[in-house]
């Protein structure tokens, strides 16, 4: 949806482009505010019918941005702490709880990269060998 959406406001803007026209910046979220009252007179017909698409698409994602949060709140209450880190919202934290399961089931945080299919960068030359590692780290 969100990708739909994107396409959507990127058509609208090439269309009022394409007639010599120019919508302002704006964050998805606010862009049928905005744009609105700018679209020229002779392509409003043909592109409120998109405007309105692009609402509905914009609620739909909220609503579902609120379900995943809820699960995230209630069903897996792990996530919480995940979500203390900047830039981690509830479906990064969901989606990472649920792939790891147990997170016990590791005896170092180290396995979980192999688990995820994360492989440290193996460096080799002559005699050394260096696996992406500090010096003197576990």
């Amino acid at each position: 949806m969100v990708g739909a959406r994107t396409q959507l406001i990127n058509s609208v803007r090439g269309m009022v482009k394409s007639v010599g026209g120019r919508l302002p910046r704006s964050t998805t979220a606010a862009f049928t505010g905005k744009v609105k009252l700018l679209i020229p007179a002779e392509l409003k017909a043909a592109l409120e019918p998109l405007v309105r698409s692009i609402d509905n698409l914009s609620e739909q994602i909220r609503r579902y941005d609120e379900r995943v949060e809820q699960l995230a709140d209630k069903k897996y209450p792990e996530t919480r702490l995940l979500r203390q880190v900047k830039g981690v919202g509830p479906l990064i934290a969901l989606t990472y709880v649920l792939t790891v399961g147990d997170p016990h089931r590791f005896e170092r945080s180290r396995q979980m990269g192999s688990f995820l299919g994360l492989r440290p960068r193996q460096c080799e030359s002559g005699n050394s060998s260096n696996n992406g590692d500090r010096e003197g780290s576990l």
